[in-house]
């Protein structure tokens, strides 16, 4: 990566939550383990509030990630529930396929 460039994330797949009652889910990159320095979208979360068993809601999500370093860069998706709500099972799917496509991009 360089100062003049970002990464551009793009998902597409299909999020579930699984839980009785009203539930609230998060999926957000994160970036060696830490969230974007500078999203010029909100690639960091995506939230599905359900009030179903078993919730699956089509996702398709991208953005920009500026201020990464330059070197190896490990990004993982992670699941967790919403802050102060139930504890709840959040996956990206069942039996369905998600995919992550990342490309360095010029923005001057």
């Amino acid at each position: 990566m360089s100062a003049s460039s970002g990464l551009r994330l793009y998902m597409n797949g299909v999020a579930m939550t699984s839980t009785n009652g009203g539930t609230c889910a998060k999926w957000k990159f994160l970036y060696n383990g830490g969230a974007c320095p500078e999203a010029n979208h909100d690639i960091n979360g995506l939230y599905l509030q359900a009030h179903t068993y078993q919730h699956m809601m089509p996702i398709s999500v991208s953005g920009i990630c500026r201020g990464l370093g330059a070197g190896n860069l490990a990004i993982t998706l992670d699941c967790e529930s919403c802050a102060n709500r139930q504890i709840i099972n959040p996956v990206t799917g069942w039996e369905t396929t998600l995919s992550v496509t990342a490309e360095e991009v010029e923005l001057a």
